[in-house]
């Protein structure tokens, strides 16, 4: 009876055992990978000029830099397509800009704009976001 009772319980052990050996490697929802849109302009023009890269932080959420990589200065960021709550800019320099997503559903969306000089000697004046309209200012046509 003893030896009945002994191995019944050293199953029951080695099953428990088993049990959090697997609880584990389960990977939360909160871990995986959130399907994220990214859209990068200069000067409101679609560009291939910043490039990204999303990076995991210690607290569990997810920062991004952005990095511009063309030869002209950059004066300034602007973030689209998402809600300034549901990001924070944690540095902000000439050429880069580092976020860290706040709520990850509301960011699948980023549209980011650098805005910069029209020279690559930063004297010259920056030119405004969306510059690269059709019709000329003094006569709309």
């Amino acid at each position: 009876m003893k030896k009945t009772i002994s191995i019944v319980l050293a199953i029951m052990m080695l099953v428990s055992m088993a049990a959090m050996v697997v609880a584990a490697e389960v990977v939360s929802i909160e871990n995986t990978q959130v399907d994220v849109t990214v859209e990068t302009a200069v000067d409101g023009q679609t560009t291939k000029d910043i490039s990204y890269k999303f990076q995991k932080a210690g607290d569990g959420t997810t920062t991004v830099v952005f990095t511009y990589n063309g030869k002209l200065n950059v004066t300034d960021w602007e973030i689209a397509g998402i809600q300034s709550s549901a990001y924070k800019i944690l540095s902000k320099d000439d050429g880069s800009i580092t976020l860290q997503l706040l709520d990850a559903d509301a960011a699948k969306n980023i549209k980011v704009n650098a805005v910069t000089t029209k020279g690559a000697s930063g004297k010259d004046k920056p030119v405004p976001s969306g510059h690269g309209s059709k019709t000329s200012p003094a006569t709309g046509k």
